[in-house]
C-alpha cells in the first residue's frame, strides 16, 4: 500500500475541481441553447423554407420537437392525455427519427409527462 501524500490530495481536488467546471460548461453550453431555441421558436413559419430544417435533426432538434408537441397540446387546450397525445404525434414524424433520436423523443416526453397532474389532463 502506497502513502497517500498531501500533494496527492491536492492533485485529486484540482482535478476534480476541473472536472466540475468542465461539466458546468458543457450543461450550460446546452441551456443556453435551448433557452435560445426557446426565445426563436416557430419564427422560421414565416420563411418560406419552413421544412428544410427538419433534415438536420440533431438531439436538440429532438427535444425541440417534443417540446413543441407538449406546448401545443397545453397552448390549445387538447383534452388527450399527453401520452395519447405524444403517440399521436409520434405516429406522424417518428418515422423521419433515427432509433437514437426515437429513444431521446421517449425520453424527453416521459420527462414532460412528470409535468403534468396526477390525470395526465391540461
Amino acid at each position: 500500500m502506497t502513502d497517500f501524500t498531501t500533494y496527492d490530495a491536492f492533485g485529486l481536488l484540482r482535478s476534480y475541481s476541473r472536472h466540475r467546471v468542465f461539466v458546468q460548461l458543457a450543461l450550460l453550453s446546452i441551456v443556453h441553447d435551448i433557452e435560445r431555441r426557446s426565445l426563436t421558436h416557430d419564427a422560421s413559419k414565416m420563411l418560406d423554407d419552413e421544412f428544410a430544417g427538419s433534415a438536420r435533426m440533431n438531439f436538440l432538434d429532438v427535444i425541440e420537437m417534443v417540446c413543441d408537441w407538449w406546448g401545443a397540446r397545453k397552448g390549445y387546450g387538447d383534452s388527450r392525455t399527453w401520452q395519447e397525445s405524444f403517440e399521436l404525434n409520434f405516429k406522424s414524424k417518428g418515422d423521419i427519427l433515427s432509433a437514437e433520436q426515437l429513444w431521446l423523443a421517449r425520453e424527453v416526453a416521459a420527462f414532460l409527462g412528470t409535468l403534468e397532474p396526477a390525470t395526465g389532463k391540461p
